[in-house]
C-alpha cells in the first residue's frame, strides 16, 4: 500500500499533474516554454520573444548578444518560465 502511495505521489511530481496548483513544481524542465528577456549594460529589458527549451533560452540570449556585437561582459538575460495561468515565473541561471 505504502509503495503504491509513494509510486503515485512520484508520477504526480515527475508528470507535473497536481491538480490544485497553477503553476509547475520543477520549473527547470526542459519542454517548457520560455520568455528569453535581454538586459543591456544600462539594465535596459528587451524581450526576446518565446522559446521551448532552457536550452534554446540560453541560445537565443547568446545570438542576440552576437548579432549586436556586444561583449559578453555587457549584458546579462533571464528565462522566464511560461506558466498554465500565462503568468511569467523568472527563472534566473
Amino acid at each position: 500500500m505504502y509503495a503504491f502511495v509513494i509510486m503515485a505521489a512520484l508520477a504526480v511530481w515527475f508528470f507535473d499533474l497536481w491538480p490544485f496548483y497553477s503553476g509547475h513544481f520543477r520549473p527547470l524542465l526542459r519542454e517548457h516554454d520560455y520568455e528569453v528577456l535581454f538586459y543591456y549594460e544600462n539594465n535596459t529589458e528587451e524581450k526576446l520573444g518565446l522559446v521551448s527549451g532552457i536550452e534554446t533560452c540560453r541560445f537565443k540570449a547568446s545570438e542576440h548578444a552576437r548579432q549586436k556585437n556586444i561583449k559578453e561582459s555587457k549584458w546579462t538575460y533571464r528565462c522566464c518560465l511560461i506558466r498554465r495561468s500565462n503568468q511569467c515565473a523568472r527563472v534566473d541561471l
